[in-house]
């Protein structure tokens, strides 16, 4: 992404946010990217903080891979557990790679990882055409996976809007919940689902596409 001076800094106060997020004994990766992706394997909280210290004092360059950097980010996803996620930091941005975003979210949800974001500000006249497509698009990919998003000014807030933005982080990653749908009948092809619960001041988040349980069926029937 093409940040720059406040944006960037922005950019890493969100990925300490999100660490800090965590449970305290979570294990966390960092993974680059801007022309190339960088990326090492699952460490301690800790650990990553100090891998934080160090990147942040790169320089931006080259172009984005996004959601390429997605897809190479599955690879330490040995086996998922429930609760796992994937922060983006980015202006949405999508210069290069030609990954299909539907088969990515797909595979998260197959998975049972959520995606997360934080849009960052660019000026309107620092837009590419990129840059004005990947914010929606970066909208669409993660709302399929369950996840939320939360957009930057070129400030960061401050007050009472950091505080809420903070409580949102660690509420949405810390206590994630889980979602148990019996059907009377498997139908027998994609059909529409209406979720909703009567609890006052909730609103669910859950991925757009629901993957059949087949542990939970009857043996005799594959």
């Amino acid at each position: 992404a093409r940040f720059s001076g406040a944006e960037w800094a922005n950019g890493w106060t969100a990925a300490e946010l999100a660490l800090d997020a965590l449970p305290q004994q979570s294990q966390a990766a960092l993974l680059t990217f801007g022309g190339d992706v960088r990326f090492a394997a699952f460490d301690s909280k800790p650990a990553v903080g100090q891998a934080l210290l160090v990147a942040k004092n790169r320089k931006p360059h080259g172009r984005t891979p996004l959601f390429a950097a997605v897809e190479q980010s599955l690879r330490l996803f040995d086996t998922t557990q429930f609760g796992d996620a994937i922060f983006i930091v980015s202006d949405g941005g999508d210069n290069l790679g030609a990954v299909n975003r539907k088969a990515l979210s797909n595979e998260l949800i197959k998975r049972g990882i959520r995606a997360f974001a934080f849009l960052m500000h660019l000026p309107n006249e620092a837009f590419t055409p990129e840059e004005r497509q990947g914010g929606p698009d970066v909208v669409d990919f993660v709302k399929a996976t369950g996840g939320s998003i939360w957009a930057l000014g070129a400030k960061w807030p401050s007050g009472k809007e950091n505080s809420e933005l903070v409580t949102a982080v660690r509420n949405q990653i810390g206590t994630p919940y889980r979602l148990d749908i019996a059907l009377q009948t498997s139908p027998a092809k994609p059909a529409k689902l209406q979720i909703i619960t009567t609890a006052r001041g909730v609103e669910l988040a859950f991925p757009q596409r629901i993957e059949t349980c087949w542990s939970a069926l009857p043996t005799t029937n594959p």
